[in-house]
């Protein structure tokens, strides 16, 4: 079952705040700091089901970026960017990606994931 969330968030504090959030609301959290790392992490927990990105990441490609490649690889994916140096239009997000304006509120940000989180068919649920 897709219960897990992946945080990318090149600030330590910020990113340990969500971190402690949503696994107090019930998540299992994956952390980078990186889009390079992020794709390595998506590729070996397939239990991930929410990506929480940072839109500026300081070096390398940008939290937008990643979600382009995961609208076109894996659409399953709820993809949440966040910034609060940049407001990103609904039309310039890809796919079904939203975004959230830091500083967020945190019951906001567990609310956003819990609806971002793919949703089980009872035919999914009843193989297991």
């Amino acid at each position: 079952m897709k219960n897990a969330v992946l945080v990318i968030e090149d600030d330590a504090l910020i990113r340990f705040i969500a971190i402690d959030v949503l696994e107090e609301a019930g998540f299992t959290v994956f952390e980078t700091d990186s889009v390079l790392e992020a794709v390595g992490i998506l590729a070996q927990h397939t239990q991930i089901g929410v990506v929480f990105t940072d839109f500026n990441l300081g070096s390398g490609p940008t939290g937008l970026d990643l979600a382009a490649l995961l609208s076109k690889t894996r659409s399953e994916l709820g993809v949440i960017v966040t910034s609060g140096r940049r407001r990103i239009a609904k039309a310039d997000l890809p796919g079904e990606a939203c975004f959230l304006s830091k500083p967020y509120n945190l019951e906001q940000l567990v609310a956003l994931v819990q609806t971002m989180m793919p949703k089980h068919t009872l035919s999914e649920v009843g193989s297991r």
